[in-house]
């Protein structure tokens, strides 16, 4: 048995896919998923003890959306001791986290896309990559930075998902309690 943690791209973003998260966890609660956790209003779950193979959990969360709201998104799914790694695996300060974020990708991106982007200058913010994660460094806040997650689904032809250190770290919390 896995614990998950999922995370859905565009949720209660811009006005667009408004989902409210006691809809969605009363929706997974009646749909197989009678433990599942919901964490602000940003599309975070933790789906504790799961005997899913993460595919069919993505498939089954992607349809549960579609077919109960209208909401047609990608489900980002990660056991719990993935997300924990990725965090382990931060490669920039964490003196001050409200800094800090991470860009989940799709899939891997090409390393020539990423190789062209590395060549910028984006006024003392900083990225890395590692597999389908780019960790991000906002040395003036998220607001303020070139590098969010629009700018990587367009230049890397990606759809990715972006989270924020503390939602990481209440994700980890959250499956630490199941």
């Amino acid at each position: 048995m896995q614990h998950y943690i999922v995370f859905l791209r565009g949720i209660n973003v811009s006005g667009k896919n408004i989902l409210k998260m006691d809809a969605l966890k009363k929706a997974l609660h009646e749909n197989n998923f009678p433990n599942a956790l919901t964490y602000i209003q940003s599309g975070n779950i933790v789906i504790p003890n799961s005997n899913l193979p993460a595919d069919a959990l993505k498939k089954s969360i992607e349809k549960l959306l579609l077919d109960l709201f209208s909401i047609e998104t990608i489900a980002f799914i990660y056991t719990s001791n993935c997300i924990k790694k990725t965090i382990d695996l931060y490669p920039f300060s964490i003196e001050d986290t409200k800094k800090n974020y991470f860009v989940f990708l799709e899939n891997e991106p090409q390393n020539q896309l990423i190789s062209e982007l590395s060549k910028n200058d984006y006024n003392e913010d900083t990225f890395s990559t590692q597999g389908s994660c780019i960790y991000v460094h906002c040395k003036n806040g998220y607001g303020k930075t070139k590098l969010h997650n629009n700018f990587f689904e367009n230049k890397l032809k990606i759809k990715a998902t972006t989270r924020n250190w503390n939602t990481m770290q209440k994700m980890l919390n959250l499956v630490e309690k199941c």
